[in-house]
């Protein structure tokens, strides 16, 4: 029972932090590669199996910029709602105590 309501705060946090990237459409919320807008995600990448992060590429992972690659059960669910919305994925690893603040701050 306790795993079942970690995971779902797990993924409660995953869609309050997605598109922390700011509102305005400023040309930094675009990619440079693919030309879509992106959905930012805040993760701490650090408790799988939910998110984690690695040196190693997989079909499911995420780069986290020069940082490796971040990966997991939360990762897998912001890849899908990226695609849902026609928008690429984009994880920003933060930590805890980051997150609402960075939040906060756009």
């Amino acid at each position: 029972m306790k795993l079942k309501k970690l995971a779902t705060a797990a993924l409660a946090m995953t869609f309050v932090l997605s598109g922390c990237g700011g509102s305005e459409d400023d040309g930094k919320n675009v990619s440079s590669v693919t030309g879509k807008e992106k959905f930012v995600v805040g993760m701490e990448c650090n408790y799988a199996p939910f998110n984690w992060q690695s040196n190693e590429q997989t079909d499911t992972s995420v780069a986290i910029g020069g940082a490796g690659y971040c990966d997991g059960y939360d990762v897998r669910v912001a890849r899908y709602v990226a695609e849902q919305l026609d928008r690429e994925i984009e994880v920003k690893k933060v930590s805890w105590e980051g997150l609402q603040p960075a939040l906060n701050s756009g």
